[in-house]
């Protein structure tokens, strides 16, 4: 809902610096033991050598980097559709023509993220009205009496 959606980009922002800090770890623990054996020359090739002999670091890094790429594809998204007000909703759908609620991405970021209540259209209010008849209460009565 409205009122929780600033925590959930907090966390998939959280989850997008955890995952790159857990392939920086697996880096630093890659060079560190490629260092200890192969002495102070060890390069790129050493450090692949050193990867491949702990197959426990390889798959977990392998999980990391496709987790990351979809946590930070989800980070920017949110990033772009906070920047433009919408909901994701309104953006998969396409449903405003001018967006109402957009007041340039400063104003945008400090709405969403420090007053989700404050959600209020600025400008003259737009009605867009349908003249066609639509069935009321009544008419259905009529029609079983």
């Amino acid at each position: 809902g409205l009122h929780n959606y600033r925590y959930f980009v907090f966390l998939i922002y959280c989850s997008t610096v955890f995952l790159i800090e857990c392939i920086y770890v697996v880096d630093r623990i890659v060079r560190n033991v490629s260092l200890s054996t192969y002495g102070p020359d060890a390069g790129t090739i050493e450090w692949c050598l050193t990867l491949v002999q702990t197959p426990n670091l390889v798959g977990f890094l392998m999980y990391c980097i496709v987790l990351v790429v979809a946590v930070l594809l989800l980070s920017i998204y949110h990033t772009v559709i906070v920047l433009q007000n919408l909901t994701t909703n309104e953006h998969v759908r396409n449903y405003y023509r001018e967006n109402p609620f957009d007041f340039g991405p400063p104003r945008n970021c400090l709405q969403i993220y420090w007053y989700p209540e404050r959600v209020l259209a600025e400008g003259e209010d737009r009605v867009e009205a349908d003249y066609g008849p639509h069935p009321s209460i009544s008419d259905d009565e009529s029609d079983r009496g």
